[in-house]
């Protein structure tokens, strides 16, 4: 099992706090810490040896109030046959989104990880693969070119937009003819033509007051 030194930890640190730290970079199964006069030091094993590379990518973070330094403790574990699978920048992004604070050059660090272990090509080659063999991207075409086409079979077989329109315009007609049948009644005809006949009033008074102060203005 891999392990790695925490030092420069803030007092204020808990094991629940390093194990939900570390926990992005593999499962922890020991933490150790140990006191010190002005901050404490801790020990954490991982369950899984590739866990270590990705440990060491954090150091310098802003762990409560203090910068931890993250080193290997004892002999690093030989390298093993099998590759990471587990992206780094996977890692950083989820832990700046949880609000973890990080070096500066973190991302970029874990970029160069990702590409020395060719993770992200990996992934993508895998993602084509299944693509190829299972058809997923043209299963999801012909799905799309179905709903289209019986979409239009629906619209020629029940004249959607057609009935939509008319619809449209039958309401337009209906409401004109509510209008006019209202205009028949005297009583409204009369109340409209005296609002109308108001209107008029009113602008004619206005423009005749706006006259008057241009031609006082004037002299």
């Amino acid at each position: 099992m891999a392990s790695v030194s925490v030092t420069n930890l803030s007092k204020k640190a808990i094991e629940d706090d390093l194990r939900n730290f570390f926990s992005f970079t593999g499962e922890v199964s020991a933490i150790s810490i140990k006191e010190g006069e002005d901050c404490n030091s801790a020990e954490v094993t991982f369950v899984d040896d590739k866990s270590l590379e990705t440990a060491l990518l954090l150091t310098g973070a802003m762990f409560h109030d203090r910068e931890v330094t993250i080193t290997a403790s004892g002999e690093v574990p030989a390298g093993n046959a099998k590759a990471p699978t587990k992206s780094a920048q996977d890692m950083v992004t989820s832990m700046l989104a949880k609000g973890y604070t990080l070096t500066a050059d973190a991302l970029t660090k874990a970029k160069a990880y990702d590409e020395k272990h060719k993770i992200t090509a990996t992934a993508l080659e895998k993602a084509k693969e299944l693509d190829e063999k299972y058809g997923v991207s043209e299963k999801a075409k012909a799905a799309a070119k179905a709903a289209e086409d019986k979409f239009k079979e629906v619209d020629e077989q029940y004249k959607v937009k057609e009935r939509a329109n008319s619809a449209i315009a039958e309401g337009s007609k209906q409401i004109n003819a509510a209008a006019g049948k209202a205009m028949e009644n005297p009583t409204v005809a009369q109340g409209v033509n005296f609002l109308k006949s108001g209107m008029a009033s009113l602008t004619t008074k206005a423009t005749e007051l706006k006259d008057e102060t241009l031609a006082k203005a004037s002299k």
